[in-house]
């Protein structure tokens, strides 16, 4: 979801000795693709009881930088399957001020556009345990956000730097969120979403499913645990080669749910 979604990385593998926060966070943001990435996705969420459903399609992403450096996600989702579900496809574009963000479902059983406000990073993605703002944050870099560089640890056997974001009071669900970043690709590999000192969900990335595309790295794989209620989602994601500059109908109201679009 960071370059996700999902993401990629343009800096030099840290050394040995200890980083500023500075340091970790222009290598985590120089994964950020200003460029237009077409994945093929899945979800696959599995409840407590242990039933599954599965929603597959296609994601196009990119990203632009505000004048105050802040990253814009621009996201399409097309479903194919289930064919419940199929043609169903959901715009996300953020500006400037976040209260003018906004998301548009198609549904092709009304054949209709709807904006969704108010709120709308919070929702589920797909019915997922994914919400669309954790995956903006993922794909940004956590640009724009409070951090504090709390240390280092080892996730599975790799070096990694230990942050905590607090969001601004009331801009999204979690007080904080603790995340390890790997040294060597800047892709967090590990996360806990507070409310309080409860955690509430856990999101883990396989160091296997870490892939470089030139000097970028990117996850292809994220599973995030609902420690509430027992429920867990895996995103996999896999590239399929598009132009690096999305058509004018990708992004557009009008025409983002079109069949040519994507």
């Amino acid at each position: 979801m960071r370059r996700l979604i999902l993401g990629a990385l343009l800096c030099v593998p840290f050394a040995g000795h200890a980083e500023s926060l500075s340091a970790v966070q222009a290598c985590m943001q120089a994964n950020v693709s200003k460029e237009l990435r077409v994945h093929a996705f899945t979800l696959t969420t599995t409840e407590s009881d242990g039933a599954t459903r599965v929603i597959s399609g296609r994601m196009a992403l990119t990203s632009t930088q505000s004048a105050e450096g802040q990253f814009q996600l621009r996201a399409v989702l097309r479903v194919s399957q289930p064919d419940s579900f199929a043609g169903a496809a959901y715009l996300v574009r953020e500006v400037g001020d976040p209260q003018d963000s906004a998301m548009y479902v198609y549904l092709p059983s009304i054949r209709a556009v709807r904006a969704v406000y108010d709120n709308f990073g919070d929702g589920a993605l797909l019915g997922s345990d994914f919400s669309y703002r954790d995956l903006k944050q993922l794909q940004s870099g956590f640009s724009g956000s409070q951090l504090s560089l709390e240390g280092e640890d080892r996730v599975e056997g790799r070096r990694s730097f230990r942050l905590t974001l607090t969001p601004a009071s009331g801009t999204w669900e979690y007080s904080s969120v603790k995340f390890w970043v790997d040294a060597q690709s800047c892709v967090p590999l590990k996360a806990q979403y507070l409310q309080g000192e409860h955690a509430v969900k856990e999101l883990s990335v396989p160091a296997t499913g870490l892939r470089q595309a030139g000097k970028s790295w990117y996850a292809t794989q994220l599973r995030m645990n609902n420690l509430d209620n027992g429920t867990q989602t895996v995103l996999s994601l896999a590239d399929i080669d598009a132009p690096k500059i999305p058509s004018p109908e990708l992004f557009n109201v009008q025409t983002f749910f079109l069949p040519g679009s994507l």
